[in-house]
């Protein structure tokens, strides 16, 4: 018997030598070793033959017809690549893994569930999903139950979020109310005589986030974009500006900057001083448009610059904004400011259950504010 290396050349030659292209498919495939291609195949070889291309099936782990195939047609077996039934179960392995840490995973989160249900049933008003999320938040071990202090301290946030949603409501009913005592009828016709000849000095984008970031204000939430029903709230919320015409005269694109300006202006009433003017450069500058405008161009000094206080230490910008129950993000008055800083300041007055570095933190978070708008 032959040495256990085999040769292909010499198979080859032997293969061509004996079979005809009537005996293979048109494509020069012979099939797996059971096919009857394959089968026909050993009337036309020698059994030696037959036994060398069984020995090399073998080391390449492949059929005896793949063997064929690969011969005749030029083609090289990888002798690296695994048997198929290796490739199988190797695949068959990483499924079986991605399905068991799968599983463990929904195993590991049924049981912190169940731990913050267990919590939740020594708590009257609280919910899993509350002490879930309060876990998280404060960075607990979400595999223990809430100890007696993370219980209070769970109990204090949601007694302190109860009484602040009555406060910010109270709040915002007062701004309206005096919102719509300012925007009396003259007022309007003052500030749709203003925004006439607005298109000529600004554009639809910064005139349509003029009038989103003011929305927010009165309570109109949820808006990204200006469409009818904005419109409507709108006029609901002002019957009396209905009678403002904003489609009569003029390209539809001077007409929805006229009308953004002209409920820009009209929302921010309650924080304005005065009477709107009459030239429109002074009533934008009056309503602070200009402002609005400049803070797309100020938003990377500021980057910059609360950068620099994160280095040094020191509280930026947005976090005087949560030290005074500010958005994130957004426009700032003055006023809003003092008016924010008022409501906090009642909670963390000494005398009112709160201490002094706390007032001292505020005012210098109120300061920080203002003096970030006058720059």
């Amino acid at each position: 018997m032959r040495s256990a290396v085999v040769r292909p050349v010499e198979l080859i030659r032997e293969i061509t030598m004996n079979t005809m292209p009537s005996k293979r498919s048109a494509g020069a495939r012979f099939g797996p070793s059971d096919s009857p291609g394959a089968r026909r195949l050993e009337v036309w070889l020698q059994p030696r033959t037959i036994e060398l291309l069984d020995t090399l099936a073998q080391q390449w782990g492949v059929a005896r017809g793949e063997v064929i195939d690969q011969l005749v047609t030029g083609c090289s077996a990888s002798p690296a690549q695994p048997p198929r039934a290796e490739r199988h179960a190797a695949k068959q392995d990483r499924l079986d893994r991605s399905e068991f840490y799968d599983r463990d995973a929904a195993r590991l989160q049924a049981r912190r569930w169940e731990i913050c249900r267990k919590d939740a049933s020594d708590l009257p008003g609280v919910t899993a999903k509350q002490i879930n999320i309060f876990k998280i938040e404060q960075k607990m071990d979400r595999d223990r139950p809430l100890s007696d202090a993370g219980k209070q301290a769970l109990l204090d946030l949601l007694e302190h979020h109860r009484r602040q949603v009555p406060e910010e409501a109270a709040l915002l009913a007062e701004h309206i109310q005096r919102m719509k005592q300012w925007a009396t009828p003259d007022r309007l016709r003052a500030i749709d005589g203003a925004v006439e000849s607005a298109p000529q000095m600004t554009t639809r984008d910064a005139a349509t986030r003029f009038l989103l970031t003011a929305l927010e204000t009165v309570g109109l939430n949820g808006h990204d974009r200006i469409d009818e029903r904005v419109w409507s709230e709108l006029e609901d919320l002002i019957p009396y500006a209905k009678v403002f015409d904003f489609t009569s005269s003029g390209s539809p694109e001077d007409n929805v900057i006229r009308r953004c300006l002209f409920w820009g202006v009209a929302l921010r009433l309650a924080t304005l001083e005065g009477d709107p003017p009459q030239n429109t450069a002074e009533c934008l500058a009056w309503c602070g448009f200009a402002v609005h405008q400049s803070e797309q161009a100020r938003n990377t000094d500021q980057w910059w610059s609360e950068l620099t206080d994160r280095m040094a230490g020191r509280p930026g910008i947005e976090a005087d904004r949560r030290l005074l129950g500010l958005p994130a993000e957004g426009n700032l008055t003055v006023q809003t400011i003092k008016a924010a800083y008022k409501l906090t300041a009642r909670k963390a007055h000494p005398d009112l259950g709160g201490t002094a570095e706390q007032m001292t933190q505020i005012i210098q978070a109120k300061d920080r504010l203002i003096q970030a708008l006058e720059q």
